[in-house]
């Protein structure tokens, strides 16, 4: 159907699928509306001209970049950095604090949504659970970050944590400094 329709009207295109879902209907969506070339990460190397596995030894953004000698590309690897001022520093340290970390304390940060489109979300009981692991394994302080819209699903889901935790939903640098 796709060939017949000829979405793309003969011209040349190319489809690079990096490590998500649905690259694999992705390439037979290309291959059979005629894409030139498909490289990438795969569990179907059939379908790839050149095709990838990866390497968890490397990073994300290595990973990908492995995929641009195979268009003739080249690549210059780097990573990006961040530096902080001593505001930024000064604010994070004072809302860990708020939140109930102690100077010292470990502290991990809990994402519990990374996408509004799609959901990368745990159900709550293994978040509940990683919780009290760190908890009591390493006498860690629990903090979890998200957007102002997430907040109310953060603080149920910390109902179910029988240690201190601290939620930051909603609470960004900017905001804090209007």
């Amino acid at each position: 159907m796709l060939r017949r329709e000829n979405p793309f009207r003969g011209g040349d295109f190319v489809i690079v699928t990096p490590v998500g879902n649905d690259r694999t209907k992705i390439a037979l969506q290309t291959l059979f509306a005629g894409a030139g070339a498909r490289v990438g990460f795969t569990q179907v190397p059939a379908l790839y001209r050149a095709a990838f596995e990866f390497d968890y030894g490397k990073s994300q953004i290595e990973n990908n970049l492995a995929i641009l000698p195979a268009l003739g590309h080249p690549v210059r690897h780097f990573e990006p950095q961040m530096f902080f001022t001593a505001a930024d520093v000064d604010w994070a340290e004072r809302m860990l604090a708020e939140s109930g970390a102690q100077p010292g304390q470990m502290v991990a940060a809990f994402v519990t949504q990374t996408s509004v489109t799609q959901r990368k979300s745990w159900r709550k009981e293994r978040f509940q659970a990683a919780a009290e692991f760190l908890v009591e394994r390493y006498g860690a302080h629990i903090v979890f970050v998200g957007t102002e819209s997430e907040a109310a699903a953060i603080d149920e889901l910390r109902k179910g944590i029988p240690h201190r935790t601290g939620s930051l939903a909603g609470k960004t640098f900017a905001e804090d400094h209007k």
